[in-house]
């Protein structure tokens, strides 16, 4: 089954799962992990650990700043 990603982009976008897209995961990856094997992902697989990560910095672990709106959770 195909997984969308629906990036949360500042905007408050509905139904958002991730704050990233493949493209950021990847320059990421490659930027920072320089000298580590790079695994082989598929862009299906980087997209089901994008959404997994957003749940995971959903279910709790609190952010210094502020809200930007009401709205937002």
């Amino acid at each position: 089954m195909a997984v969308t990603l629906i990036v949360e982009d500042g905007s408050i976008v509905a139904n958002a799962n991730s704050y990233a897209d493949v493209d950021e995961f990847t320059a990421y990856y490659e930027a920072h992990l320089r000298g580590a094997d790079m695994v082989a992902l598929d862009e299906a697989t980087i997209s089901q650990l994008l959404i997994m990560a957003t749940r995971a910095i959903d279910a709790g672990i609190e952010f210094k700043g502020s809200q930007v709106s009401i709205d937002q959770s």
